[in-house]
């Protein structure tokens, strides 16, 4: 079986936001890894908590639309299931 990580919505942050360059480049690279090995896995509450911050809260967002960010990424693949940790409503 092979291990996934789950994204969470600092690390797309990170990677769409200009205004810590070292951070970003950072995110972009493990995001690009994550990728390759096909192991990242995006919850919608992610995606949508990721989606308020870009349009609403980040200083110096990239140029490219938020779309396009996880489109790189090329990640979720795979059946999303239920984080033990969070509580389910």
């Amino acid at each position: 079986m092979t291990d996934r990580a789950r994204v969470n919505t600092s690390l797309l942050v990170y990677a769409y936001d200009r205004s810590q360059p070292e951070k970003q480049r950072r995110a972009l690279e493990l995001l690009d890894r994550l990728a390759v090995s096909r192991t990242g896995v995006l919850s919608t509450q992610v995606l949508a908590d990721f989606f308020v911050a870009v349009t609403r809260k980040i200083p110096a967002p990239r140029t490219c639309p938020p779309v396009q960010l996880l489109g790189r990424a090329n990640l979720g693949h795979g059946t999303a299931q239920p984080d033990p940790d969070r509580p389910q409503h």
